[in-house]
């Protein structure tokens, strides 16, 4: 569970980090509607394509978590991800609007079964990455070097 919100922290932070700027010149501009459509589709667009596309957000690869279909264990189609990554933004922005119900009922519902609520609605699991077995260093067999019979080498160099 550790793992899964300190990933969740490092996308949180590279989202804001690409957003921050942007979303305040469009709220100073008189823009707020459009900053938190911007924000929300940009944040909801994040998470989808690197679920989709590589199983994993970036936070998640670092911390070795993949998201999978709960059922398939296979990664999530385009629209399974943006379903899920919209709804844990909804989640997020509820948590700071509500003063943390919903991070309560999230951890509530980590710590019993591992699965976060919006795993339980989109049918989606977080697991750690398979770890590759260790490939095992040949030892270079020497090149054969042919000679000729005066003792220098034969061929190119």
């Amino acid at each position: 569970m550790r793992a899964r919100f300190t990933a969740f922290g490092i996308d949180l932070v590279i989202v804001g980090l690409v957003l921050i700027g942007p979303l305040i010149f469009l709220s100073d501009a008189g823009y707020e509607e459009v900053a938190s459509v911007v924000g929300f589709v940009a944040s909801t667009a994040y998470l989808a394509v690197f679920v989709a596309r590589r199983g994993a957000t970036p936070g998640q690869r670092r911390l070795r978590l993949q998201v999978l279909d709960a059922t398939t264990w296979r990664r999530l189609p385009l629209g399974r991800a943006v379903l899920r990554s919209g709804l844990i933004v909804v989640e997020v922005v509820l948590t700071f609007a509500l003063v943390g119900l919903p991070l309560v009922a999230e951890i509530i519902s980590l710590t019993s079964s591992g699965r976060s609520i919006v795993d339980h609605l989109t049918r989606t699991i977080v697991v750690p990455l398979p770890t590759r077995p260790a490939v095992p260093v040949l030892p270079m067999p020497s090149p054969s070097v042919d000679l000729q019979s005066d003792g220098s080498r034969a061929g190119p160099i």
